[in-house]
């Protein structure tokens, strides 16, 4: 019998507590900094707080820690995000599969590295997908079921270099071992024709985005 992997649920500063709504309660769940506040308003336990603790209210953080949740505070001049050092402890702790909640507001620096930042081949070893505000995404390296219906929009965005060997099945504009090139638009645009379509990818990664009409 196959032993079932850690989920984990990483949770950034400037996450909505609405995007934690429809979130299922994994086995490991992660603050980055002040995601710690979203991830209490929507009145999810906490395992795990990490970052240099700039963004989050030292008075929850206090609160918290006297409840024992662990604190891993690191030095804010570091040369890493406070996502990509939450997404190392996910990783540190087992996870298979990580989901994300990010923002899709404020600062567009941010936004751009957030997405860099979960495609990284250093979590490849996991499965990752992203809450972005009202949008959902999800890391594509060899095969994936997407879990969308029928009517869905999607984006298949190449990240990090050009996706050679895409198909897909089950989008109203398929895909057959395509390259699909990075720095054009090609992916964009595409809607789900049947549920769960599936991305296969021979080289290269993919972001799939799904986002509301």
């Amino acid at each position: 019998m196959t032993t079932p992997g850690i989920v984990a649920l990483v949770v950034a500063s400037g996450a909505p507590p609405s995007g934690l709504e429809e979130v299922d309660i994994p086995d490991l769940v992660i603050a980055a900094d002040g995601g710690l506040e979203a991830a209490r308003a929507a009145g999810i336990g906490i395992d795990l707080v990490v970052g240099d603790m700039d963004s989050v209210d030292p008075v929850l953080l206090a609160e918290v820690e006297a409840e024992g949740v662990a604190v891993e505070r690191h030095p804010g001049d570091k040369d890493e995000s406070d996502l990509e050092l939450a997404l190392t402890a996910a990783l540190d702790r087992g996870a298979t599969t990580v989901r994300v909640v990010v923002g899709a507001g404020g600062r567009l620096d941010h936004a751009v590295a957030n997405l860099a930042v979960i495609t990284s081949p250093r979590w490849a070893a996991a499965e990752v997908e992203a809450v972005i505000g009202e949008s959902r995404g999800w890391v594509v390296r060899g095969r994936r079921i997407l879990p969308l219906v029928a009517g869905d929009h999607v984006a298949l965005l190449p990240v990090g270099g050009d996706a050679i060997g895409v198909s897909t099945e089950g989008l109203v504009y398929p895909l057959s071992d395509e390259r699909l090139d990075a720095h054009r638009a090609r992916g964009i645009a595409n809607e789900v024709l049947t549920d769960q379509p599936s991305v296969v990818v021979s080289e290269g990664v993919l972001l799939v985005l799904s986002s509301p009409a």
